[in-house]
C-alpha cells in the first residue's frame, strides 16, 4: 500500500480532482454508502491519488473519507450535514455471516458461495425461526415449513441485493455470491478477539445487530426490496407443481 505521503500525488489541487470525469459518479456513490475496492481498479486508484484532497473536501461536509487497512474506501459521516444510511439488522446479520465465510480458506479458494450455504450457516447459528424473524421482521406468522423456506430464500436475496449495491458483495448469478474486501467492516466488533471467527459467530448467534437503529433511507430501501407474501406463495406453488 502506498505511503500516506504519496496520496494526492496524481493531482496538483482539489480543483483538478473535482474536474476529473470520475468525480461526479464516485462522489454520488460514496455519499450513498458505496464501498470502493481494488476490484474496480480505476475507481480505487483515482481515490488513492485524490485521497489527500478529498479528505479535506469531505470534512467540510462533516464526513471522513476512510481508507480501510483491508483495502477499500468508504465515506463515514461524523456530523449531520450528510444523510446517514445505517444498515438494517437483516443486512448486519447477513453481512456478519458473509464475513465469516470470507475469513475461511475454502471460500477464498473458491471465490464464491451460494445462498444455500449462507442460509445453512444462519440456521446453524440461530435456528430457522429466528433467522426468518430477523430477515423479515414485519412478516406475518408462517403457517407451513415450506412457506418459511421460500420466504427465507427471497428475503435473503433481497438483502444480498442491497449489500451488493453498497459494494460488500458481487452477485454472480441468482445463486452465487462473491465476497468483497468491504465485508471486513462487519468484523470490526470482534477485532482483538483471540479467536476472531468464534467471536463473530457469538455476535450472530446472540443477535446483537438488533440493537442498531435504522434511518428513513434504510427503511425505505428495505421496504422497496422486500419480497411480498404473494411472491413467496407463488414460489411455493411452482415448487409443488408436478
Amino acid at each position: 500500500m502506498p505511503d500516506v505521503g504519496d496520496f494526492g500525488g496524481g493531482f496538483p489541487d482539489l480543483a483538478s480532482v473535482i474536474d476529473d470525469p470520475l468525480f461526479p459518479r464516485l462522489d454520488q456513490a460514496l455519499r450513498s454508502g458505496l464501498h470502493v475496492d481494488r476490484r474496480v481498479p480505476g475507481d480505487y486508484h483515482y481515490l488513492v491519488d485524490a485521497q489527500k484532497w478529498l479528505e479535506h473536501h469531505y470534512q467540510r461536509y462533516g464526513a471522513d473519507l476512510v481508507h480501510a487497512p483491508d483495502g477499500f474506501f468508504y465515506l463515514r459521516p461524523v456530523g449531520d450535514r450528510l444523510p446517514v444510511r445505517r444498515l438494517t439488522p437483516a443486512e448486519m446479520l447477513v453481512g456478519q455471516t458473509l464475513a465469516l465465510f470470507a475469513l475461511e480458506p475454502a471460500t477464498l479458494e473458491a471465490g464464491h458461495l451460494t445462498r444455500a450455504q449462507i442460509l445453512e450457516r444462519l440456521r446453524d447459528l440461530m435456528g430457522t425461526d429466528k433467522v426468518l424473524r430477523a430477515l423479515r421482521p414485519k412478516a406475518k406468522a408462517v403457517r407451513a415449513q415450506h412457506r418459511a423456506e421460500a420466504e427465507a430464500r427471497q428475503a435473503l436475496m433481497a438483502t444480498l441485493k442491497r449489500l451488493a449495491r453498497l459494494g460488500f458483495v458481487d452477485l454472480l448469478d441468482d445463486d452465487r455470491v462473491a465476497p468483497r474486501d468491504a465485508l471486513m467492516r462487519f468484523v470490526e466488533p470482534a477485532r482483538g478477539a483471540e479467536d476472531l471467527v468464534a467471536a463473530l459467530e457469538r455476535l450472530v448467534r446472540a443477535g446483537d445487530v438488533e440493537l442498531l437503529t435504522e434511518d428513513d433511507a434504510a427503511e425505505d430501501s428495505a421496504a422497496e426490496d422486500a419480497p411480498d407474501e404473494d411472491a413467496a406463495e407463488a414460489e411455493d406453488d411452482d415448487e409443488e407443481s408436478p
